[in-house]
């Protein structure tokens, strides 16, 4: 039996999700950031990583309005022109000063950019295509947020639809670095939990 490939199953999500219209991503993104907003993990994090979403992801704008509110520092990243990834601090009055980097993402401009090291950061809020209840996560392709969680102590968390949830395990390697918890419209997966389970089967 063929197991489907990581493009396949990615091709197959994005289609998913880019089927969401405009009004049902931001109704389910503002409950997905309620519930993530009411967690412990939010809540006593100083230095939360947050993405800056694009057009068919989680909307992480209400999330990063929060964390201004809440005097947490946010951390976003940022591509050079190396196509290398760093971090970097996100004010309030930033949000006017962000360009497109080399994949099209929203970022500080350059003269906003303030390295943060990764050490600092206390909640990891991160995109993907798809997950599984594992917390096995399938990237863009580019290995960065791998490469970037490989040491990391601190919590990592995803923000999904549902749809973007696989009943089968995905097609991973070492260098995948799963998620802790999986924040949808409707739940939050304990991921952690589900793979202590698997390990006494």
């Amino acid at each position: 039996m063929n197991l489907p490939s990581k493009d396949s199953i990615r091709t197959r999500i994005l289609l998913k999700r880019r089927g969401l219209s405009a009004q049902a991503r931001l109704e389910k993104s503002a409950s997905i950031s309620k519930r993530l907003q009411g967690s412990d993990l939010f809540q006593t994090a100083q230095h939360i990583h947050l993405y800056l979403s694009n057009p068919n992801e989680v909307e992480t704008e209400f999330l990063i309005q929060e964390a201004f509110r809440s005097k947490k520092q946010v951390v976003v990243p940022v591509i050079d022109t190396k196509k290398r990834m760093f971090f970097s601090a996100l004010y309030a009055r930033d949000v006017q000063g962000l360009e497109n980097g080399p994949f099209g993402i929203r970022q500080p401009k350059t003269a906003l950019q303030r390295r943060v090291a990764t050490n600092k950061i206390d909640l990891w809020i991160i995109p993907g295509v798809c997950f599984d209840i594992m917390g096995g996560r399938l990237g863009y392709g580019g290995g960065y947020y791998d490469r970037s969680l490989a040491q990391t102590p601190a919590s990592i968390i995803a923000l999904a639809f549902d749809l973007q949830l696989v009943a089968d395990p995905l097609p991973l390697n070492q260098k995948d670095i799963p998620v802790d918890r999986i924040f949808t419209e409707t739940r939050i997966i304990h991921c952690e939990e589900n793979r202590r389970g698997s390990e006494h089967h």
